[in-house]
């Protein structure tokens, strides 16, 4: 897996090279993106999760995540805690896709990998004897989403994430 990671991240680094600029972009290297949203979760209804990147290129963003979600049936209590770093690719800036997507100014889309850990607890509370567990673990899932911006600082997003930040998150967006 670390090479396959390695030989991604070189493939993306010799890419870089020939970027043009992400002038009419409503993502460009300099952004600050904050997401806040819910997210459809298998251990309760909902969850929330937030988000926040950096654009250290015009094709690529990096960042942090936080999620909560829990739930409770009058026996058993769970909740789960996912935080985790994130790097994110923007193909709507490459070089051959400038001059043919219209809608850069408005709509960003982007996938990546996110790496963290995934705290989870539950509990019994019942009149009967039942045990404690949890089932804490590392994360590591891929995400693609799109921003849609109906200013140059505001907008919506949404996210198919795979996991532990729910399965498909949407919000807002506020870029600095």
């Amino acid at each position: 897996m670390f090479r396959n990671l390695l030989a991604s991240a070189l493939l993306v680094s010799f890419s870089l090279a020939n970027v043009s600029s992400a002038t009419e972009s409503c993502y460009a290297k300099g952004n600050s993106l904050v997401n806040l949203g819910l997210g459809l979760v298998m251990e309760g209804p909902f969850g929330v999760v937030a988000s926040y990147e950096y654009g250290v290129h015009d094709l690529v963003s990096v960042g942090g995540e936080i999620g909560f979600s829990g739930w409770s049936n009058g026996y058993w209590s769970y909740s789960e805690i996912p935080f985790a770093v994130r790097g994110a690719f923007h193909p709507f800036n490459l070089p051959s896709l400038v001059d043919k997507i219209k809608v850069r100014d408005k709509f960003d889309v982007y996938g990546g990998l996110s790496m963290g850990y995934d705290i989870v607890t539950s509990s019994w509370s019942g009149p009967y004897a039942g045990t404690d567990a949890t089932g804490s673990h590392v994360i590591a899932s891929l995400f693609i989403g799109g921003r849609y911006y109906m200013n140059p600082n505001f907008g919506f997003y949404a996210e198919e994430t795979g996991g532990s930040f729910g399965w498909l998150n949407g919000g807002v967006v506020f870029k600095f």
